[in-house]
C-alpha cells in the first residue's frame, strides 16, 4: 500500500486517550434532518444548523463515506446557486461545498457532476456591473466565496461544457473593448476545466490536439498587450493545464514557440530597468498600463504571486528525453525548457545581487521560491507509488542536478539580500533545493556560511547566515536526507549560540530558531560507546572551519557520535546565555510598552528551552536542572519574574517529578519565610501599585519570584502532584490567608487554578522525538545519532497522556471545597457591609479572584449537556461527542456536588451584580474583577476560545517552520503530538454548542446588559463583549437582547448619553447587528429605532449613529420574501434519502413548509411598515438634516424589483430632488433613478407592457451571408440622417460580438415605426399611480427650472463638479419612460440656452448630461420622434462642438461617450456625420479649434471601430497632409486619430466560433503568428507613407525661411514630432501590434531623425526607439528587426547614431532573448567585437558594456573564441618613441594610433568578459585578468580601462572573496594583489 493511502487512512482520533465510538447513526440523524430542512425550505435555520453539525462531524475526523460527500456536495452546490437565497446563506453553502470538494482524494471525479451554467450566470450577473444593475455592498463576501467554489468545482462540470464555455468567450472577445474582454477572459479562465481533455467536436480537424482550444488561446493572447491582468489570466490558465497534463503532454502538444513566448512574457513581467541608464527619462520605459476596475480586480488573486503560475508552467513542461523504446505518440515534445530557464536566470542574475535591489527584488526572489517549490512538489508526487506519470516522463537525476545548479547561484545571492521579505523567500527556496539535492546545496551553503559566522565585521552576512541555517536545520540534520549533516551539529551550535544576545534580538531570534529546529529531531543523549564500524582516525571537532570535514566521508556516523560527547558542555553554555538574557533584560521589560521584537525573542527563547529540556537525557537534565536551581536560589530579578517561572516550567521536560522534588520545598520554604516577614502584607490592588511591575512594594520581589516559579512548575505535573498534596495545600492556605497585595493573592490564585487544571486536564506528558520505550532502550541510547531526523511510524505515536484518575479528581474537588466555599461566604458578608472601604474592596477582589481560579479548574471536570426536549418539528439538539471530561456520570455524587457549586456561584454572581448596580455604581475595581469572573463562568467550559486559538496558532506556526510541499506529514514527533493535543482541544471546544443554557444565564444577561450601559467606559466595554459572547453561544438570547438595546436607543433622554452610547456599541457587535438583517421583524425594529431615536448633540454619539448608518448600508441585502425549492435541489435530496436508508415523515415536511411559508408571508406587511416608518420620519417638520439623509438613503435601499413602487416614497424623492441641501438632492436623484429602473423592470411582468417585447428579438444571419455581408449588415452604410428612411433596420447594441466571430443567435432591436401618444412604452400595472405622478411632476416647467438651477450650482470643494453618470442615468430613464412628452415644453428651452451659454461651464456640464441621457434614453423612440429630436439636436450639437470653450470640452466628450457607448453606430448617424465632416484649418490662429475637432473625431472612432470604417477614408489623407502642423496639441491629436483609423481595419469577423476553433486549432508555430495576418498596410496607407517619407526628405534639407525661426519649428521638426507621436501612441496602446507591418519603415525614419539637430526632437526620438525595442514581437519578425539595427551600426558613419543604437540593441536582445537563434547571436557578438575598434573611444566603451550584457544574458558558449580573439589583439606591440622624438610626435603616427586602438579593443573585449560574470569566477577568468594586468603600463585610454576593470572586479567580488580566492594560483594572486590593493602613501 502506498504511503499516500496510509496517510488518507490515518486518523488522529486513534491517538487520543479515550474511546471514540463510530458515529454512523449520528451521521444518519444529520442526513435526515438536512433532508427534512431542505424539503421544507428551512434553509436559514434548521438546514443551516444541521450543516454546521455536519461540519463539526467532519472536523472531528469522523469518516464521511464517499457517496454521502457527493450528495452533500451536490446539495450545497444547488443551494449556492439557487434563487432568492439571502447573501449570507449563499456564502455559507458555497463555502461548505468548497470544503467538501477541495481535496481530490475523497472521491473520484466521475462520482460527481455539477452543472456549470447556473454558477456562470450567477457570477456573471454579479461581477458584470452594468448600469442597469444595483449591486449591494454586502455582496463582496458572496462573490469571493463563489469564486473560491468555482476554482474547485470546475473539475466536476459536465464534460460537454468546455465547448460552450469556449464559444461564450470567443463570441465576446473584442480587444477594442478591453475591460469587457478581460472580464470575459477571467470568467473563461475560471470556468474552463483542464483536468482531462474535452470531447472533440466534429468540426475540429483530426490533427488538432485533444485540448484543441490551446492554440486559439495563444492566438488571442497576442491580440492585446500592456495589460498585466490579461497576461496573468492566460498564464494562470496554461500553467494549470501544464500541471494537470504533465503525465500526458501529447494531449496538449506544446510547441517551442509557445514556450519561448511564455518565457518572454515572464521576462517582461519582471519589469527590470534594462537600458534605462541611457533613456533620457522614465518615459522611455514601456511598463504595463495601470489598469484598475474596483469591481473587477478586487476579486482576483493578489499580484504578489504573479510568478507562482509562471513557475508552475515552467516546472510542469520539463521532461527528460525519451528513449527509442518509447512509442512516438507517447513521447513528450522537445522544448528545451531547462535551457530557457538557465538563459533567463543568467540574463537577470545581476538583479538578484543585494547591491542591485529595487522594486523588482521581492517578486523575483518569490519566483525562485515558487520554482523550487513546484519542482520539489513534482518530484515528490512522482516518487509516490500511485503517481500516474509514466516513468519516462518523470524528472530524472540529471534534470535535478541541472535545475539546482541553475538556481543555486542566484539563491545564494538573494539569501544575503537587504529586504527582509526577499530574504525569507530566498531562504525558502534554499530549503526546497536542499531537499532536491542536499549534497550540492549543503556543501556550498556551509562554505559560504562558516566564514560569515566566524567574521566579526560583516554583521549583515552573519545575521543572514544564521537566519538561513534556521530554515535549513531540519533537512540538514535529517540523516536520511543528508547523512553528513550531523557532523556539523556541535560546530554550528557552538558558533551560533553566542548570537543569543539581548542587544541584538533579531540575531538572537534567528539563532534560537536554528537551535529549536535542530533539536526537534536530535535527542541530547551522550553516546559513549564508539560504533563498531568507526574509523580509528582521531577526529577533533573543536577547531572551527569547514575544511576539517573535507577529507572524511566514511566516518559520518562516528563523527555524529563524537558530536554527542559535547552535548553536556554545550547545554551548560546555552543555559549560561539564557540566564544572562534574564539578567540583562531592559528595565521596562514586562511592561506594555516593551518592544515587540524583544517580547517575540523571549517567547522564542522559552520555546527553544522547552524543546531542549524535552530532548535532554536524564543525566544532562540533572545537570541543567541544578544550574537553574542554583540561579533561582541566588537571584531575584523583578522584570524577569514571569519568564523565569516559564523557564522553570520548561525545565520539567518529560520528568516533572524530578523538578517538583527540587523546586517545591524550596518555594514553600521561601514563600513561608517571606510571608512571616510581612511580604505581601500591604493591602492594595495591582492597579494601585506605583511599582513598575505591579508589586505592592519592591520588598515583595522575592515572594513573587518564588510564587512565579511555583505556579509555573505545576502546570503539567499530573499525578506527580499527589505526593506533595499536603505541602501544596499548606502553601495555598498560607498564601491566600496572608497575601493582601494584589499581585500576591492573584499569583496565589494562579497556583490554585494551575494545580486544579494540572490534576483535571488531559494533556500529553512528553513530546520527545521518539516514543518513551524506544527512548530508554539501550540500542537507541547508544545509536540514536544514526536516525537523527528520520521520521517513521508517524501513526504509532504511543503518546503518554495525562488522564485524571479518581485520586486526582478527588484532590481537585477537595481544593475547590477548601477555597471556594469560604470565598463565597466572604463575598456574601462583604455585600452586607460597607464595600466602599478600601480594605473591603481588596477583600472583595481577593475572594472573587479565588472563585475565578476555582472556576477555571472546575470547567475541566464536567460539561452539562442540554437535556430539555426540542419543541421544533425538526430537532436542533446536537449530540455530545466524547472529549475526555472526567465526570461524565451525572449521577456521580462528585458531579452533583460540582454542579451545585456551579449553580451557587451563578446565583452569587447575580446577587453581586445586583448589589453593585444598585449600591456601588462607581466602584470600578469591583466591576472589573466581577466581569472577569463572569467571563470565566460563561465562557470557560473545557477551554476558552482565545486560549484554543492561541494553542492552534502556535501549532500552525511551528508546523509551518518545518512543513514542505507534499512532505507526506514527515514532521518531527513533537508536531504530531501537538496535533493530537490540538485535536483533543478541538473536540472539547466543539462541544461548546452542546452546553446547557442555565436559568441563571438569563439573570446574568440582564446584569451584563445593565453594565453595558453603565456610565464608565471600561465597565461598558467588558460587559458588552460578554453580552456578545452569550448571544453567540445561545442564539435565542438575541430575541431578548435586541429589543432591549433598541428600546434604550429609542427612549433614552439626551441627558443620559452613556446609556445610548453603550446600547449603540452593543448593537454594533456582530452577533446582534447581523441578526437584525436576517429577520424581517428585527429589520423593522432596527429601522424604526434609527428613525425615532433622539438626536444627540454629543459628537461621539453622532459618530456612532453615522457608523451605524454606514454599517446598515454595508450589511443590507434584499431579504427574500419567499423561499424556493428548485427541482434540482429536491431531486438531489430525494436521491440521498432513497440511497441512505432514511425514513422521512412527509407530515413533518408539510407542517414545517407551512411554518416557513407563514413566516415569509408576513414579510410583505413588514416591508410596507418599514417604508411607512421611513416616510413618516422623513415627513416630520423640522427634521434634522443628518437624520433626513440617513433615512433617505435607507429608503432608497428598499426600492425592490419584486414589489410595487411606493407612491408616497416616490413623492418624497421627487420633492427633494430640488431640496436646498446638496446631499439630499444627490440621494434623491439616485433614488428617483432607482424607482424608474424598477418601473422599467417590472413592466416585463405579467400584465405589464414593455416596448422591448416588441422591439428586442433573436436574430441569426441567413446562411447565404458572406463575411462581408455580415460586416456590412451592421455597419454605418450611408449618410441619410432621417430615421424614417431606415424603417426596416435592425440595431445591434452590443459592440463586443462580431469582432472575432458571430454567435449563432444574438439579440437585436427593430426600429420602432409608430406609437400611440396616449400609451407609455413601459407600464407596470401595479404602479400606474407612480407613473402618472412622475409624469405630472416632470411636466412642470418650474420643476425643471429649479432642478437645473441647483444642478448647475458650484458645490464641490475642488471648484469643479465632475461630469455625473448618475445624472445621465436619471435623464435616461425619464426619456425612456416618458419619451418626448415634456421635452420640448419644459426641458428643451432651458437646455438650449445652457448649450449656447459657453461662458458658464456649470451650465455646459448640465446641458451635456441632459443631452447624453436624452440620446441614450431615446433609443427605442419611434422614427418620427427621433427625426424631430435630431432636427433640434443636430444643429445644437454642431454649434456646441464648434464653439465650446476649453474648460467645458471634457464634459461634451463625456457626453458623447456615455450616450453612444456599446450601441449601434446607426443610431447616431446625425452626430457621427456632423463630427466626421469637420475640416481642419491649419491657418486658424488658435490650436484649440483643430484640437477640439480631432478630439471629437477620436471619440467617434474609438466608440464605433470597424462599424464606421467606410466613413474614414478621406480623414487619413487629410491627416497626413497636416503632418507638419505648427501646434503640438494638434499634432498629438492627429497621431491619435491616425492610430485609431488604422485600428478600424483590424477586424476578424468569422461567421461563427466553430470556424475560429477549426482554423486556429491547427495553426503553425503554436498560434503565435496569427497576429501577423492582420495587415493594415492598405494601398492608401502605403501610398501616404511613401509620400510622407519623400516629403520629409525634402523638408530635412530645406532651409528655415525666417533666419530668426528656431530649428525646432521647421517643417521637418514638426512632421517628425507628429510621426513620433503617432509611433508613441501606437506603442502605448493595448493593440501595439498594429505597428508590426510597418515597424521596419518606422525604424528607418526614426534612425534618420537621429541626424537632425534638435535637442527636444532627439530626446523624444530616443525614448520612442527604446519603447520600440521593448515590445515583444513575433518570433518571425525578430531576426529582421535585429538585422536592421546591426546594419545601422555597421553602415552609419555617425558615431552619435552608434551611441544611441547600441543600448537599444541591448534592450531588444534582452526582451527577445528566447527568440534569437545562435547564428544571430554570433552575428551580434562579431559586430560588437568589431565595434570595439571604432575610432571614437565613446563608441568603444559603450560597445564594451553592450557586449558584456549580451554575454551575460546568454552567449556563454562563445567565450573561448572571444577570449582567443581579444588576446590576439594584444599581441601587436605599440611602437616606441625614437630617441629624439616626443610622445606628441608618436601620437601623430597613424600606425601608433591604429595599434593603440587595436590593443584598447583587446583590453575592452577581455574586460567585457570579466564584467559579464560579476559574481562568479569561471575557470578561464583568472587568466583573462592576468592578461589585462599586463597592459597596466600602456598609455591612456588602456591604462584607465585596466584600472576601472579591476576596481569593478574588486567591488563585485569583495563579499565572496574568501571563496573566490581559491580559484587563483599563487602567481595570479600576486599579480592581482598589486592591482587590487591601493599603494600606501608611506611605501
Amino acid at each position: 500500500m502506498s504511503r499516500k493511502n496510509l496517510l488518507s487512512k490515518y486518523n488522529v482520533n486513534t491517538q487520543l486517550p479515550y474511546d471514540i465510538p463510530n458515529e454512523e447513526e449520528y451521521l444518519k440523524t444529520i442526513k435526515k434532518n438536512i433532508a427534512l430542512s431542505i424539503l421544507s425550505k428551512s434553509y436559514t435555520e434548521e438546514a443551516y444548523y444541521w450543516f454546521k453539525e455536519l461540519n463539526r462531524y467532519i472536523d472531528l475526523r469522523y469518516e464521511l463515506p464517499e457517496k454521502d460527500r457527493v450528495y452533500f456536495a451536490k446539495i450545497t452546490y444547488d443551494l449556492s446557486v439557487s434563487p432568492k437565497l439571502e447573501t449570507s446563506m449563499v456564502e455559507f453553502y458555497s463555502s461548505f461545498c468548497f470544503k467538501l470538494i477541495k481535496k481530490k482524494k475523497y472521491f473520484k471525479k466521475e462520482k460527481l457532476e455539477l452543472p456549470w451554467r447556473p454558477l456562470y450566470n450567477l457570477i456573471k450577473k454579479i461581477i458584470k456591473m452594468n448600469e442597469k444593475q444595483r449591486i449591494l455592498l454586502s455582496e463582496g463576501a458572496k462573490i469571493n466565496s463563489l469564486l473560491r467554489l468555482l476554482a474547485y468545482s470546475r473539475r466536476y462540470f459536465t464534460s460537454d461544457c468546455t465547448e460552450e464555455i469556449i464559444k461564450e468567450f470567443l463570441n465576446n472577445f473584442n480587444p477594442h473593448t478591453y475591460f469587457h474582454t478581460i472580464l470575459c477572459q477571467m470568467i473563461f479562465e475560471l470556468f474552463i476545466d483542464t483536468s482531462k481533455p474535452p470531447p472533440k467536436p466534429d468540426y475540429i480537424p483530426e490533427d488538432a490536439p485533444p485540448f484543441y482550444w490551446v492554440k486559439p488561446i495563444f492566438a488571442l493572447w497576442t491580440q492585446m498587450k500592456l495589460v498585466e491582468q490579461y497576461e496573468l489570466n492566460f498564464i494562470n490558465l496554461i500553467s494549470r493545464l501544464a500541471s494537470d497534463q504533465v503525465s500526458t503532454p501529447w494531449n496538449v502538444q506544446w510547441t517551442e514557440e509557445q514556450i519561448s513566448f511564455i518565457f518572454s512574457i515572464g521576462l517582461n513581467m519582471m519589469e527590470l530597468p534594462v537600458g534605462t541608464n541611457y533613456a533620457s527619462n522614465d518615459r522611455g520605459s514601456l511598463h504595463y498600463i495601470e489598469y484598475r476596475h474596483s469591481t473587477f480586480l478586487k476579486y482576483k488573486k493578489n499580484k504578489k504571486d504573479k510568478f507562482k503560475t509562471l513557475a508552475r508552467f515552467i516546472i510542469y513542461t520539463i521532461w527528460p528525453d525519451s528513449g527509442d523504446d518509447v512509442p512516438v505518440e507517447k513521447r513528450a515534445q522537445k522544448l528545451n525548457v531547462l535551457k530557457k530557464l538557465k538563459d533567463m536566470i543568467q540574463a537577470v542574475e545581476t538583479y538578484f545581487h543585494p547591491s542591485n535591489s529595487g522594486k523588482w527584488t521581492y517578486s523575483m526572489t518569490c519566483f525562485l521560491q515558487w520554482l523550487s517549490f513546484e519542482f520539489l512538489k513534482r518530484i515528490r508526487t512522482e516518487n509516490s507509488d500511485d503517481c500516474k506519470t509514466p516513468k519516462h516522463l518523470r524528472i530524472s537525476e540529471e534534470i535535478k542536478d541541472e535545475f539546482v545548479n541553475i538556481l543555486k547561484p542566484v539563491v545564494f545571492l538573494s539569501v544575503f539580500g537587504k529586504e527582509n521579505k526577499s530574504v525569507v523567500a530566498a531562504q525558502n527556496a534554499l530549503r526546497n533545493l536542499s531537499y532536491i539535492r542536499p549534497d550540492i546545496i549543503f556543501k556550498e551553503a556551509l562554505e559560504r556560511f562558516y566564514p560569515s559566522l566566524e567574521s566579526l565585521t560583516e554583521t549583515h552576512r552573519t545575521l543572514s547566515s544564521i537566519s538561513a541555517l534556521s530554515f535549513l536545520a531540519v533537512p540538514m540534520f535529517s540523516r536520511d536526507n543528508y547523512s553528513q549533516g550531523g557532523k556539523h551539529l556541535m560546530l554550528l551550535l557552538n558558533i551560533i549560540t553566542p548570537g543569543i544576545d539581548m542587544n541584538d534580538p533579531v540575531k538572537a531570534s534567528s539563532a534560537l530558531l536554528f537551535i529549536s529546529n535542530a533539536l526537534k529531531c536530535i535527542p541530547l543523549i551522550t553516546s559513549e560507546e564508539p560504533s563498531s564500524t568507526a574509523s580509528s582516525k582521531n577526529y577533533n571537532i573543536s577547531d572551527s572551519g569547514y575544511e576539517m570535514f573535507e577529507e572524511v566521508s566514511e566516518g559520518d556516523d562516528e563523527l555524529c557520535r563524537i558530536n554527542t560527547l559535547e552535548f553536556t558542555e554545550w547545554v551548560i553554555k546555552f543555559l549560561d546565555r539564557v540566564l544572562s538574557i534574564f539578567e540583562n533584560l531592559p528595565e521596562n521589560f514586562a511592561l506594555k510598552r516593551s518592544s515587540t521584537t524583544e517580547i517575540g525573542m523571549i517567547q522564542l527563547l522559552l520555546h527553544t528551552c522547552e524543546v531542549l529540556f524535552i530532548q535532554l537525557s536524564d543525566e544532562i537534565h540533572n545537570i541543567a536542572l541544578k544550574k537553574i536551581e542554583d540561579f533561582a536560589r541566588s537571584h531575584v530579578i523583578p522584570n524577569a519574574t514571569k519568564i523565569f517561572g516559564s523557564l522553570c516550567s520548561a525545565a520539567t521536560g518529560c520528568n516533572p517529578d524530578k523538578v517538583l522534588s527540587v523546586f517545591l520545598p524550596m518555594c514553600k520554604n521561601a514563600i513561608e519565610s517571606e510571608l512571616r516577614h510581612d511580604a505581601g502584607s500591604i493591602s492594595c490592588l495591582t492597579t494601585e501599585s506605583s511599582n513598575p511591575f505591579s508589586f505592592a512594594t519592591s520588598s515583595d520581589s522575592t515572594l513573587h519570584w518564588y510564587q512565579s516559579i511555583l505556579y509555573h512548575i505545576i502546570i503539567q505535573a499530573g499525578d506527580c502532584l499527589l505526593k506533595y498534596k499536603s505541602l501544596l495545600i499548606d502553601v495555598l492556605k498560607v498564601s491566600i490567608e496572608k497575601c493582601k497585595s494584589g499581585r500576591g493573592y492573584k499569583w496565589a490564585g494562579k497556583l490554585l487554578s494551575n494545580l486544579i487544571l494540572s490534576l483535571c486536564r488531559i494533556y500529553p506528558l512528553e513530546e520527545r522525538s521518539v516514543k518513551e520505550d524506544v527512548w530508554y532502550s539501550k540500542e537507541y541510547q547508544n545509536n540514536h545519532y544514526k536516525s537523527w531526523g528520520v521520521i517513521k511510524d508517524y501513526d504509532d505515536l504511543d503518546i503518554k497522556w495525562h488522564v485524571p484518575n479518581d485520586e486526582e479528581i478527588n484532590f481537585a474537588i477537595e481544593l475547590i471545597d477548601l477555597f471556594i466555599l469560604p470565598a463565597q461566604k466572604n463575598i456574601k458578608e462583604l455585600l452586607n457591609s460597607e464595600l466602599s472601604k478600601h480594605e473591603n474592596v481588596v477583600l472583595f477582589n481577593k475572594n472573587l479572584n479565588i472563585i475565578n481560579n476555582c472556576l477555571k479548574g472546575m470547567s475541566k471536570l464536567y460539561i452539562e449537556k442540554e437535556d430539555h426536549k426540542d419543541d421544533n418539528l425538526i430537532s436542533t439538539i446536537p449530540k455530545l461527542l466524547p472529549c475526555g471530561f472526567p465526570l461524565i456520570d451525572k449521577n456521580d455524587p462528585r458531579t452533583i456536588h460540582i454542579k451545585q457549586i456551579n449553580e451557587d456561584i451563578g446565583k452569587l454572581l447575580h446577587e453581586t451584580s445586583v448589589y453593585l448596580l444598585t449600591e456601588q455604581k462607581n466602584n470600578i475595581e469591583c466591576y472589573r474583577i466581577l466581569l472577569k469572573v463572569m467571563d470565566t463562568y460563561i465562557n470557560d467550559h473545557g477551554i476558552e476560545k482565545s486560549r484554543f486559538e492561541n494553542h492552534y496558532r502556535s501549532y500552525k506556526y511551528l508546523k509551518g517552520l518545518i512543513k514542505t510541499v507534499n512532505d507526506q506529514r514527515k514532521y518531527p514527533r513533537c508536531i504530531h503530538v501537538q496535533k493530537a493535543f490540538i485535536h483533543h482541544l478541538k473536540r472539547v471546544r466543539y462541544n461548546f454548542n452542546v452546553l446547557k443554557k442555565l436559568d441563571i444565564y438569563d439573570d446574568l444577561l440582564e446584569d451584563l446588559f445593565q453594565m453595558s450601559i453603565s456610565s464608565y467606559a471600561e465597565t461598558r466595554k467588558s460587559a458588552q463583549t460578554l453580552v456578545g459572547q452569550l448571544v453567540r453561544s445561545f442564539p435565542t438570547y438575541k430575541n431578548i437582547i435586541i429589543p432591549k438595546i433598541l428600546g434604550i436607543i429609542e427612549s433614552s433622554p439626551n441627558d443620559d448619553p452613556d446609556k445610548v452610547k453603550g446600547a449603540l456599541y452593543l448593537l454594533k457587535l456582530k452577533p446582534t447587528f447581523k441578526a437584525c438583517f436576517k429577520e424581517w421583524d428585527y429589520l423593522l425594529r432596527l429601522t424604526t429605532t434609527m428613525c425615532v431615536a433622539p438626536q444627540s448633540e454629543k459628537t461621539s454619539i453622532q459618530e456612532l449613529f453615522k457608523k451605524l448608518s454606514v454599517n446598515y448600508a454595508m450589511t443590507f441585502s434584499d431579504l427574500p420574501m419567499e423561499q424556493v425549492l428548485t427541482d434540482e435541489t429536491k431531486a438531489d435530496v430525494v436521491e440521498m434519502i432513497e440511497n441512505s436508508g432514511i425514513t422521512i415523515d412527509p407530515t413533518i415536511i408539510e407542517k414545517q413548509t407551512k411554518i416557513i411559508d407563514t413566516k415569509y408571508s408576513k414579510s410583505e406587511s413588514i416591508y410596507q411598515q418599514i417604508i411607512s416608518v421611513l416616510l413618516t420620519t422623513l415627513n416630520q417638520n423640522g427634521i434634522h438634516w443628518r437624520l433626513s439623509t440617513m433615512a433617505n438613503s435607507i429608503l432608497e435601499l428598499y426600492m425592490r424589483e419584486d414589489k410595487p413602487v411606493s407612491l408616497e416614497a416616490t413623492k418624497y424623492f421627487i420633492e427633494h430632488t430640488i431640496d436646498n441641501l446638496y446631499a439630499s438632492r444627490k440621494i434623491n436623484i439616485s433614488a428617483v433613478t432607482r424607482v424608474m429602473n424598477v418601473l422599467k423592470v417590472r413592466s416585463k411582468l405579467e400584465g405589464g407592457k414593455s416596448i422591448l417585447n416588441e422591439l428586442k428579438i433573436d436574430y441569426s444571419f441567413p446562411k447565404e451571408f458572406s463575411k462581408e455581408d455580415k460586416i456590412k449588415f451592421f455597419s454605418l452604410e450611408n449618410d441619410q440622417d432621417s430615421f424614417n428612411d431606415h424603417k426596416d433596420i435592425l440595431y445591434l447594441d452590443n459592440n463586443y460580438i462580431g469582432w472575432l466571430c458571430w454567435p449563432e443567435n444574438f439579440k437585436v432591436y427593430k426600429q420602432r415605426i409608430t406609437d400611440k401618444d396616449d400609451e407609455l412604452p413601459y407600464e407596470d400595472p401595479t404602479s400606474k399611480d407612480v407613473l402618472t405622478y412622475l409624469q405630472k411632476e416632470f411636466n412642470n416647467a418650474e420643476y425643471w427650472k429649479q432642478l437645473f438651477g441647483f444642478m448647475s450650482m458650484e458645490t464641490s470643494r475642488s471648484n469643479t463638479e465632475p461630469f455625473s453618470p448618475s445624472h445621465i442615468k436619471f435623464f435616461k430613464y425619464i426619456f425612456q419612460l416618458y419619451e418626448d412628452r415634456f421635452l420640448y415644453t419644459c426641458i428643451q428651452p432651458i437646455i438650449h440656452d445652457y448649450c449656447l451659454n459657453f461662458q458658464e461651464k456649470y451650465q455646459q456640464r448640465i446641458a451635456a448630461e441632459v443631452i447624453s441621457g436624452l440620446i441614450r434614453g431615446s433609443k427605442n423612440w419611434s422614427a418620427t420622434k427621433l427625426d424631430k429630436l435630431w432636427e433640434w439636436l443636430k444643429p445644437t450639437l454642431k454649434n456646441v462642438l464648434q464653439n465650446v470653450l476649453q474648460e467645458s470640452i471634457d464634459h461634451w466628450i463625456s457626453c458623447i461617450q456615455y450616450a453612444c457607448v456599446n450601441h449601434d453606430s446607426r443610431r447616431f448617424r446625425p452626430i457621427i456625420n456632423s463630427i466626421l465632416h469637420e475640416v481642419l484649418d491649419p491657418r486658424h490662429e488658435s490650436f484649440y479649434s483643430d484640437t477640439k475637432k480631432l478630439n471629437f473625431i477620436s471619440i467617434i472612432l474609438n466608440l464605433f471601430g470597424w462599424r464606421i470604417s467606410d466613413h474614414v477614408g478621406n480623414l487619413q489623407q487629410q491627416y497626413f497632409n497636416e503632418f507638419n502642423h505648427p501646434y503640438i496639441y494638434v499634432r498629438e491629436s492627429l497621431a491619435i486619430n491616425i492610430n485609431e483609423i488604422i485600428k478600424l481595419n483590424w477586424h476578424v469577423g468569422e461567421a461563427n466560433a466553430n470556424n475560429i476553433l477549426m482554423k486556429y486549432s491547427v495553426l503553425k508555430k503554436g498560434g503565435l503568428d496569427e497576429i501577423l495576418t492582420f495587415n493594415p498596410m492598405t494601398s492608401t496607407l502605403q501610398q501616404l507613407l511613401g509620400q510622407l517619407e519623400e516629403q520629409m526628405k525634402i523638408w530635412k534639407v530645406e532651409k528655415v525661411e525666417n533666419s530668426n525661426q528656431v530649428i525646432s519649428n521647421s517643417n521637418y521638426s514638426n512632421s517628425s514630432k507628429t510621426f513620433l507621436s503617432w509611433v508613441n501612441n501606437s506603442i502605448r496602446n493595448f493593440q501595439s501590434h498594429i505597428l508590426y507591418p510597418y515597424v521596419n519603415k518606422m525604424i528607418t525614419v526614426l534612425i534618420d531623425i537621429l541626424n537632425y539637430e534638435d535637442t527636444e526632437l532627439q530626446e523624444y526620438n530616443i525614448n520612442i526607439l527604446y519603447m520600440l525595442s521593448q515590445i515583444i514581437y513575433p518570433q518571425s519578425m525578430v531576426e529582421q528587426l535585429m538585422n536592421q539595427l546591426l546594419d545601422t551600426i555597421r553602415t552609419t558613419t555617425s558615431w552619435h547614431i552608434k551611441m544611441k543604437i547600441l543600448p537599444i540593441l541591448q534592450v531588444f536582445f534582452f526582451k527577445h532573448l528566447f527568440y534569437i537563434s545562435s547564428e544571430l547571436k554570433d552575428k551580434i557578438i562579431n559586430l560588437l567585437a568589431d565595434t570595439l575598434q571604432d575610432s571614437r573611444i565613446e563608441v568603444r566603451q559603450l560597445a564594451n558594456e553592450t557586449l558584456s550584457g549580451i554575454i551575460r544574458c546568454s552567449s556563454r558558449e562563445s567565450i573561448e573564441r572571444l577570449k582567443d580573439y581579444f588576446e590576439s589583439l594584444l599581441k601587436e606591440k605599440l611602437p616606441k618613441k625614437s630617441k629624439n622624438g616626443t610622445i606628441k610626435d608618436l601620437k601623430k603616427n597613424p600606425e601608433y594610433n591604429r595599434i593603440l586602438i587595436k590593443r584598447h579593443a583587446g583590453v575592452l573585449g577581455l574586460s567585457s568578459l570579466v564584467q559579464a560574470f560579476p559574481y562568479e569566477i569561471p575557470k578561464w577568468l583568472p587568466e583573462v585578468l592576468c592578461s589585462i594586468a599586463l597592459c597596466i603600463n600602456n598609455p591612456s585610454p588602456i591604462h584607465p580601462t585596466v584600472k576601472k576593470t579591476y576596481a569593478d572586479f574588486k567591488r563585485t567580488h569583495q563579499d565572496t572573496w574568501h571563496e573566490d580566492i581559491q580559484k587563483f594560483n599563487d602567481e595570479q594572486l600576486s599579480i592581482l594583489t598589486d592591482l587590487l590593493i591601493s599603494p600606501s602613501y608611506y611605501a
